[in-house]
């Protein structure tokens, strides 16, 4: 499976003009812990987690879904954005700096997080995930990393998929819209 993004800044009235792919650079760990224990159907399972900065092992992670959709302002799951700079890691599980929603002073306001059916081609499969980020404030926002995080149980979202991009400039009452594209090929 490939995974790449794809972003486009631009007025809510207007249609976004989107940037070429651009390949994702990080499936974090959690991802492949939360896969495993989805195809050993373990229905709980030791998961590392970041709960209000801190580091922790949650144990007996209640894994009966793997969720990315999420509704209007839900920031915790879902297609995410932040302002860390920090380096790509094979230790990751976390934005290092995920601007929240509505949270001062950068005011960005989460749309919904969708998933797409599956695209069919004669070489290919995809299915794309979208989310658009509102930027209410007067003020430039730059975003450096994106991400998603997963919603696997009904307490914990974690961390699944972290990138570090070049600086993305949202003017003041201007969306970034942000796709993630997952591909298989023949």
């Amino acid at each position: 499976m490939n995974l790449s993004y794809r972003t486009a800044v631009h007025h809510p009235s207007q249609p976004p003009l989107w940037t070429a792919p651009t390949p994702s650079r990080s499936f974090v760990k959690q991802f492949l812990q939360i896969l495993r224990a989805h195809l050993n159907f373990e229905i709980e399972h030791d998961v590392r987690n970041v709960r209000h900065g801190l580091e922790d092992i949650w144990p007996n992670v209640n894994m009966q879904e793997m969720r990315i959709t999420a509704p209007d302002l839900e920031d915790r799951w879902g297609l995410v954005i932040g302002r860390g700079t920090y380096p790509l890691s094979a230790e990751d599980y976390r934005l290092y700096l995920q601007i929240k929603d509505w949270e001062h002073p950068y005011y960005i306001r989460y749309m919904p997080s969708t998933v797409s059916p599956p695209e069919f081609t004669p070489d290919s499969t995809l299915v794309t995930a979208h989310r658009a980020f509102r930027n209410y404030s007067l003020d430039h926002v730059a975003v450096f990393e994106l991400g998603i995080y997963t919603f696997v149980s009904t307490l914990y979202p974690f961390c699944i998929v972290r990138d570090v991009c070049d600086p993305i400039d949202i003017p003041p009452h201007h969306q970034l819209s942000l796709e993630y594209i997952f591909k298989t090929a023949a």
